[in-house]
């Protein structure tokens, strides 16, 4: 069986994507009566699937970063402690919480998300994070799609 690269090359491709509802957070959608709060999603692109598995490493290394923020001798005040949590650095943040939490920076669709989001739903709405960035690994492993000419 003979792989069609040229076909291929010529082909052009666009993120796979898809709705998720996300009836647990309802109360942060405006949502008419009777309409399902949902949350679009996209798999992502294998450099940003490295960059996500890279995000342990960059955690740890912001935590230490806003730790020498504080000067030498003076205990980590809490304003650091909060820095880091809004940034959803520390040593405390799994290395998978961590990946997750970039996936879900990259594949947010609609809405689009900063990190401290990202962080306080991880948080509050755990079921909800893990829904959403278990369909972006499931994109992501489908590929993107041809768009049709």
């Amino acid at each position: 069986m003979e792989f069609m690269a040229n076909d291929f090359m010529a082909a052009q491709f666009k993120h796979r994507t898809e709705a998720v509802p996300v009836l647990g957070l309802a109360d942060w959608f405006n949502c008419e009566e009777g309409e399902t709060p949902q949350w679009t999603v996209r798999g992502i692109t294998g450099n940003e699937l490295a960059r996500a598995n890279e995000a342990l490493l960059k955690n740890k290394k912001l935590a230490i970063f806003t730790e020498a923020l504080v000067a030498a001798g003076k205990s980590k005040s809490e304003s650091v402690r909060e820095v880091q949590e809004a940034l959803g650095v520390s040593d405390d943040v799994h290395g998978e919480i961590a990946k997750r939490l970039e996936m879900l920076v990259m594949g947010s669709v609609n809405p689009t998300i900063d990190l401290p989001v990202a962080v306080k739903l991880a948080e509050n709405y755990p079921i909800e994070f893990y829904m959403l960035t278990n369909k972006i690994t499931t994109l992501t492993g489908q590929g993107q799609q041809v768009e049709e000419k």
